[in-house]
């Protein structure tokens, strides 16, 4: 889980305990050693450094930019409407996702989980070094709203587009009756947006290329299933273009499910990080978005991107001051980000956007606490449609030092608002669990924070070599 950094799905809970999200895409093996010198000459051009997927990361390592080994180089679940009000009981049982096809060891790495659901059918997109390096996307599937899930072994997503590279989107399309899936692929351009669709959740035909790129990164998608929208089934994928302006923000949309997607409109036309996109109620865009200050350890800024008009013209608005980065080290492989822990678990404080009732907005991020505390969950909203932002508020309510990060955020047409995070207030060592807050007033007021995660659980490993340091993450 960049894309991320959440899990989603239409108004249902992005806290669902269905795989460890974690930031950035697995990294694979480079390509032949002339190739790969070739590739060398890219890294400064598009900025490399900055991108979080595992096409760049592969290059970095073979250039040398980044340590790597011999062997990297060769080679209805948890929904809002089934929410308690009563704290402590958040989330129902925790489910394995990734069943009857995990890999074989050390090949089993999960990570970035994204998931949407329409009716009872549930969809999960997801980064998987099963057959890494030729491929890093899998999926799953549920019929029976989240109680029991199929992994798909056969894995659709893998082919079509050439080498996956991850960064999974997937949504469902009401209008059109389609499920769009996203990952970036070599088949489009050499790292652009490749595209599977279904009718079903099950079977995913590989579609066109959203956008033939050489440097696509951190994509993020959304769809308008809002019937009184005058964008009513447009589909959006927002991502980080490195071959314009060092990375700039580009969105594109799609109006007919998937099949077909317009050029490029650009938001911002230098770097600022693609977090996440969403729709209002009333039709309008939004883009959240992260100034990260140059990367390492430097103060970090909120922005809002909108489009009143489908996504033809945008603005923007400072969400709140600057904060300090969460975290406790620059990552060894690549200075640029920040780890969680020591060694791996990259977090830049990317957080998450949703619009609930009256248009109200949602953003929870984390930011470094006092002292030796890596990081507190933070939330601001507002109540006009983006124009103006509250003073950020505590979410987490943890009175110790230890650390909560990696925010998602889920919002119904009734206005409850869940965030969950990761969180080790209950926890000694590097253990963790994942706790959450709800709000049945649209984030007026909160419910104590109370654990989503039936257990706590120790911090993943990374046993897979094809895999860069700083990245850490398993199936749960």
């Amino acid at each position: 889980m960049q894309k991320r950094q959440h899990a989603r799905w239409a108004w249902l809970a992005a806290f669902a305990s269905l795989a460890i999200v974690l930031t950035g895409a697995i990294a694979a093996g480079a390509s032949a050693d002339k190739s790969a010198q070739g590739a060398c000459a890219t890294i400064a051009k598009y900025q490399l450094q900055k991108q979080t997927n595992s096409h760049a990361a592969s290059v970095l390592a073979a250039c040398g930019r980044t340590p790597a080994s011999q062997s990297q180089l060769n080679s209805n679940f948890s929904s809002l409407a089934h929410l308690s009000r009563t704290p402590n009981d958040y989330g129902g049982a925790d489910v394995n996702l990734i069943t009857g096809g995990e890999g074989t060891f050390p090949h089993v790495t999960q990570s970035e989980t994204q998931v949407w659901a329409q009716g009872n059918t549930v969809v999960t997109a997801y980064n998987d070094s099963r057959t890494a390096p030729t491929c890093y996307q899998g999926g799953s599937y549920s019929t029976n709203g989240g109680t029991t899930w199929t992994d798909l072994n056969a894995r659709p997503f893998c082919t079509g587009h050439g080498t996956g590279f991850g960064d999974p989107v997937v949504v469902y399309d009401v209008l059109h009756s389609k499920w769009i899936a996203v990952f970036l692929a070599s088949g489009c351009g050499g790292q652009g947006l490749g595209v599977w669709t279904s009718t079903d959740g099950i079977t995913w035909p590989a579609g066109p290329c959203a956008h033939s790129g050489t440097s696509d990164d951190r994509e993020s998608g959304w769809v308008d299933n809002n019937p009184s929208s005058p964008f009513y089934g447009r589909a959006y994928i927002s991502f980080n273009n490195f071959s314009v302006g060092g990375g700039a923000l580009q969105v594109i949309w799609s109006n007919d499910g998937g099949s077909t997607w317009t050029a490029p409109v650009t938001v911002v036309g230098s770097f600022i990080r693609d977090v996440q996109v969403t729709v209002g109620p009333d039709g309008k865009v939004f883009i959240a978005t992260m100034n990260e200050g140059g990367g390492g350890l430097n103060p970090r800024t909120n922005i809002m991107e909108m489009s009143a008009n489908g996504g033809a013209s945008w603005s923007s608005v400072n969400m709140g001051a600057s904060f300090p980065a969460p975290g406790v080290a620059l990552c060894s492989s690549n200075s640029y980000f920040v780890n969680m822990y020591p060694q791996y678990w990259r977090h830049m404080g990317w957080g998450d956007v949703a619009v609930g009732p009256s248009n109200v907005v949602h953003y929870a991020y984390a930011q470094h606490g006092a002292g030796a505390d890596k990081g507190d969950i933070y939330y601001v909203r507002s109540t006009d449609n983006g124009l103006t932002w509250s003073p950020p508020l505590r979410l987490d309510a943890d009175g110790g030092t230890r650390g909560q990060w990696q925010p998602s955020v889920a919002v119904t047409p009734a206005g409850h608002v869940f965030v969950s995070w990761y969180d080790q207030r209950n926890t000694s060592g590097d253990d963790l669990q994942r706790f959450g807050r709800l709000s049945t007033d649209n984030g007026a007021s909160w419910q104590p924070a109370a654990p989503v995660s039936d257990v706590t659980y120790a911090v993943p490993t990374q046993p897979d070599p094809n895999i860069q340091p700083c990245y850490t993450t398993a199936a749960c």
